[in-house]
């Protein structure tokens, strides 16, 4: 085989989660080069005899330090930057974490530094990974749209504040916090908890959580 007509299939992953009211992503830090001290997806070149599916379990496990947590192939793009003699093909998985398991359950990897970044401010990023999180982030705001995606992300204790600041983000403008309340408490997907939660300064606010048996309803 010619080195033109060589081919390399690699997996990256975007791992998202909501924090404190913002969608954040998992980052890497490139540790060797090139793009040495840039910021990328974790990554993983898919060996001959091994699947998608088994590749991204590697990244999770391995390189994220997280388990079984909701998954999706999501598309194909080609980076010729990576490599002069081969062409790179990265298929990405798109997954979602809800912020206690990514707090509390979450392994952190030797030998790999990584950080959450919000989807609103990213750091240096290497190789085509800007166009890969961009073209995520467009399709998971569509994905949040619907009470199913978002109760992966949301799954017990979250006040409305917090549920109105991501709306927010995906839908790119502040939206009136009384026609909010009214609207989604008006859907009957969410009960309230019974309790609040602690601040110092401020009143609490009533704690939510996803009916277990709710329909699925596009919020916008």
């Amino acid at each position: 085989m010619k080195d033109a007509d060589a081919f390399k299939i690699k997996m990256i992953l975007g791992l998202f989660t909501i924090d404190k009211g913002k969608i954040k992503i998992l980052l890497i830090k490139k540790s060797g080069e090139p793009y040495k001290g840039y910021w990328i997806l974790p990554s993983k070149g898919l060996s001959y005899d091994e699947t998608f599916e088994k590749n991204t379990y590697t990244l999770l496990t391995e390189y994220v330090g997280l388990g079984d947590v909701y998954t999706e192939t999501f598309k194909a793009f080609e980076d010729k930057e990576e490599s002069l003699s081969e062409k790179v093909v990265h298929v990405s998985t798109l997954a979602l974490v809800d912020n206690v398991t990514a707090t509390y359950k979450r392994r952190e990897p030797e030998m790999v530094e990584s950080e959450w970044f919000s989807i609103d401010s990213f750091p240096k990023l290497g190789y085509n990974h800007e166009e890969v999180i961009d073209s995520m982030i467009d399709y998971l705001k569509q994905k949040l749209k619907t009470s199913s995606i978002l109760k992966l992300l949301f799954p017990s204790d979250f006040t409305l504040p917090e549920m109105q600041s991501i709306c927010e983000q995906i839908e790119g403008h502040l939206l009136d916090r009384r026609n909010f309340r009214k609207k989604i408490l008006g859907l009957d997907i969410i009960e309230d908890t019974g309790f609040k939660n602690e601040i110092k300064n401020g009143r609490p606010a009533k704690l939510y959580q996803f009916k277990d048996n709710a329909d699925v309803r596009r919020l916008f």
